[in-house]
């Protein structure tokens, strides 16, 4: 983030007017990039795009029980991909999953996809919640139907996929279309 506000001019981006996201693990680094870069006093960050992020390194969701088997994601592939990425305790517990009592006041304006038959459907939903409840501007929308990974399957094919990216660029759009932030920084668009 900070590089990229340093040389935005060298790589042609407008440092000034810049969003993050990702989709699945590429969206828990962008919810935990928001959170590092406020926390240190980094580039101010207009908006964040989370496409059904994983959120909660415990596992304990109900949506991982109920979606956990059959729907493309399995619990038994999160914890693994949990396992890799939180290798010990020495590992920041702010990248893996936002602590529940955390301060999500000052974090950018975002957009949260999730989907309903997708393990991790309810991090997602209680993410988009307590950015709501901390102030936070927030686009949240459920496909019901849809499955983990759905937006970038297969967006020509899918009614609910093309639409989430229409979705996510009409956010992305909106977000940047205003005035700079006050700040005069904020961060890259990585969906």
């Amino acid at each position: 983030m900070e590089w990229l506000v340093a040389h935005g001019d060298e790589v042609g981006v407008d440092a000034r007017r810049l969003a993050i996201g990702g989709d699945s693990a590429g969206g828990n680094l962008a919810a935990a990039a928001c959170l590092l870069t406020r926390e240190r006093g980094g580039p101010r960050i207009q908006h964040q795009a989370l496409l059904y992020p994983p959120l909660d390194a415990t596992l304990t969701q109900p949506s991982v029980s109920s979606n956990g088997d059959g729907y493309l994601l399995s619990r038994r592939e999160l914890q693994r991909f949990v396992s890799a990425y939180v290798p010990g305790p020495w590992t920041s517990a702010i990248r893996s999953s936002p602590p529940p009592r955390s301060d999500l006041t000052g974090l950018p304006r975002a957009l949260v996809v999730t989907a309903g038959l997708d393990p991790l459907r309810d991090e997602g939903d209680g993410y988009a919640a307590r950015l709501r409840a901390a102030g936070v501007p927030v686009t949240h929308r459920r496909y019901p139907r849809m499955v983990h990974g759905f937006t970038l399957m297969l967006p020509r094919l899918l009614g609910d996929a093309a639409d989430s990216v229409a979705l996510l660029t009409a956010e992305v759009r909106r977000a940047l279309a205003g005035p700079p932030s006050a700040r005069g920084t904020t961060a890259a668009t990585g969906v």
